[in-house]
């Protein structure tokens, strides 16, 4: 009797481990499981980021392009109060943050931000900006930045800048 009783304690002894490396064996894969979920979750969001980057630049690119177009006519005319009107109905858009339009010798003539304007361009951004020759399109850590010349007949009129905030993708 004694022998089945101690046989009965080996096999439950043995059973015990058995499931303890069952149940450790379980948690190990589901950890590992869960961490490389996580890894991917991270690369999908940062793949996805740029990609969303990329279209943004594009359609700022795009949208520069007619309203330097609207902002040649109207600067070759002199109507300064629709071009402001262009700029400040455009800024109101999700995204848009600030538009400028800067004259050849670096001021800055109209400005969503009133404070700016009359104020020199090199003042608040790189003065390497003003030599653009066609749409250039610049990033920071949280904006993007389409840079434009406006071209009159025969000389350059002026740059339009405008700065739309770069979108962030989070994961809830």
């Amino acid at each position: 009797m004694a022998k089945k009783l101690g046989f009965c304690w080996y096999l439950v002894f043995i059973l015990l481990i058995v499931s303890a490396g069952i149940y450790l064996w379980g948690y190990i894969r589901v950890k590992s499981f869960e961490r490389r979920m996580k890894e991917r979750e991270t690369e999908i969001v940062q793949k996805t980021q740029i990609i969303l980057n990329e279209k943004t630049k594009e359609f700022l690119k795009i949208t520069a392009l007619p309203l330097v177009w609207a902002v040649r006519k109207d600067m070759m005319r002199g109507n300064f109060d629709e071009i402001n009107e262009y700029m400040e109905r455009l800024v109101q858009e999700k995204g848009f943050k600030e538009i400028l339009l800067v004259d050849t010798t670096g001021t800055i003539v109209l400005s969503t931000d009133k404070k700016m304007q009359g104020q020199k361009f090199g003042d608040y951004y790189p003065v390497e900006f003003l030599q653009a020759n066609d749409v250039v399109i610049t990033t920071d850590s949280v904006n993007i930045r389409a840079v434009a010349p406006v071209m009159g007949l025969n000389s350059r009129l002026g740059t339009l800048v405008i700065t739309y905030g770069l979108e962030k993708i989070e994961v809830k």
